[in-house]
């Protein structure tokens, strides 16, 4: 069986734009932080290009990219208690490991 496959159109930069800036919202609706903000990167330049102008040749783009980035925003800010939470967790462990450590190496001395 051959299965022609057809190749995906070249987005525009504006297309593109709004596809990552949509892909985005999904990653912080999932609570993936690190593909949200590798993503946030990669839209960056895009963005810059798309909108360097000003936004009059793009008003919808610029007001659905703004919307959805409202919503990032919110779901983010939403986090931050969690994830402070779970960073203080991160600190102690690593203050708890180095006092064990420094323990261990004053008592293994001869």
């Amino acid at each position: 069986m051959n299965a022609v496959m057809e190749k995906e159109p070249k987005l525009s930069l504006p297309e593109q734009l709004l596809k990552m800036t949509r892909k985005m919202f999904e990653h912080a609706s999932a609570e993936d932080w690190d593909e949200l903000t590798a993503l946030e990167r990669t839209r960056l330049p895009i963005f810059h290009k798309v909108f360097d102008g000003g936004i009059s040749e793009n008003v919808e783009l610029a007001r659905e990219v703004l919307s959805l980035d409202e919503n990032t925003k919110s779901l983010a800010q939403a986090a931050m208690p969690a994830m402070q939470q779970d960073i203080l967790k991160l600190q102690k462990s690593g203050q708890a490991n180095n006092a064990y450590q420094t323990i261990q190496n004053i008592t293994s001395k001869p």
